[in-house]
């Protein structure tokens, strides 16, 4: 970890966060046991108080956040981490800030074009990145002892904040702020799972919706369900999507509260589109009646404009084959060819 610390504590000490990384950290840490004194090995000088300077910023540093770990309970944490730190962590926990080498080191090999892969992150990995944040104020045996004692109080409020950390990046909480509500607490044992797209897919449809259930049983989720519907009806489907975001034009990240039976990726809503299906013969057009159910499928015939095969749609001949295949069910003006070639949103499933 000491390469992942060295990269904490520069992010630490660079932020605008925080007015300085070592005396923070440190009061951070403050939880170790007073059971034994421990020796430091710090270069911590005294001030005119008795003190040394770094108490001196700590106690300054307690009275500002509303309160510090209390030494008297043995090395147990009596008050809340300030609200940023406790956020900052949360975020790490869910790999913000964490360079994609670190979780793909061979990119080529292990996610190659049109892949996707499922992952369960490591929470021991998320211990020792949570230790790691807190001993970047300094190496001394002090230090390392405070870190190892705060870790607990640490890792269990970026736990209770992983709910939060999408809505602060979406501006619609505001960290440590008033009157918010309270957060969504994680589901039992904290498992937090995800998947790595890396597709064309994710660069021509940036706004590609996603949503995770917990159960594949198409009687639980008919395949073409309204999914607001089923979220309404049974909220217990739902597995709650913590982050879900582009780490580069072709690569999409997401990560869910818990472990999800069946994933759907859709293309976005926010358009209408017309067009026809293809699976490995010639292009088809579904039918529909007026209520919208599926009346019959006609093939579309295409203009040849070069030897080197169809071009585009044969309008008039289309038309022709939907009047003489559903000659009542389907109008036969421009609204109702144009309602033919009306195209929902495409919706890949797994799991199910």
């Amino acid at each position: 970890m000491s390469r992942g610390a060295d990269l904490l504590r520069q992010r630490l000490a660079t932020s605008g966060l925080l007015p300085s990384a070592a005396p923070i950290a440190r009061s951070l840490a403050r939880g170790a046991s007073a059971a034994a004194p421990v020796e430091s090995t710090g270069d911590a000088s005294p001030d005119a108080s008795g003190g040394t300077s770094d108490d001196a910023f700590d106690d300054a540093f307690d009275g500002a956040s509303g309160g510090t770990f209390d030494d008297a309970s043995g090395g147990a944490p009596g008050t809340a981490l300030p609200a940023f730190i406790a956020h900052s962590l949360a975020r790490w926990r869910l790999l913000h800030d964490i360079p994609i080498a670190y979780l793909v080191p061979d990119t080529a090999a292990l996610l190659p074009p049109e892949s996707l892969r499922f992952f369960a992150i490591d929470d021991a990995w998320m211990e020792a990145l949570t230790e790691g944040a807190l001993m970047a104020g300094g190496r001394g045996s002090r230090e390392l002892a405070h870190a190892r004692d705060a870790r607990p109080q640490a890792a269990h409020e970026a736990r209770a904040l992983l709910t939060e950390v999408r809505a602060v990046r979406q501006g619609r909480l505001v960290i440590g702020g008033f009157g918010k509500p309270a957060p969504v607490a994680p589901v039992a044992g904290g498992l937090v799972t995800g998947f790595l797209l890396r597709s064309e897919l994710v660069t021509r449809w940036p706004g590609m919706e996603l949503r995770a259930w917990t159960s594949a049983d198409p009687l639980d989720v008919p395949p073409g369900a309204d999914p607001a519907a089923v979220e309404a009806a049974r909220p217990d489907l739902v597995v709650r999507i913590l982050r879900l975001e582009r780490l580069n034009p072709s690569l999409l990240l997401a990560l869910f509260d818990g472990q999800p039976q069946m994933l759907w990726l859709e293309e976005p809503h926010h358009a209408v589109q017309f067009g026809v299906e293809q699976d490995g013969g010639p292009p088809e057009l579904v039918l529909r009646d007026l209520p919208g159910a599926t009346v019959d499928r006609v093939e579309v015939p295409m203009r040849v404009v070069s030897q080197a095969g169809p071009g585009v749609i044969d309008v008039a001949a289309l038309a022709l084959a939907i009047t003489n295949a559903t000659p009542n069910a389907v109008p036969t003006t421009a609204a109702g060819l144009a309602r033919q070639l009306l195209r929902a949103p495409s919706r890949q499933r797994f799991g199910g």
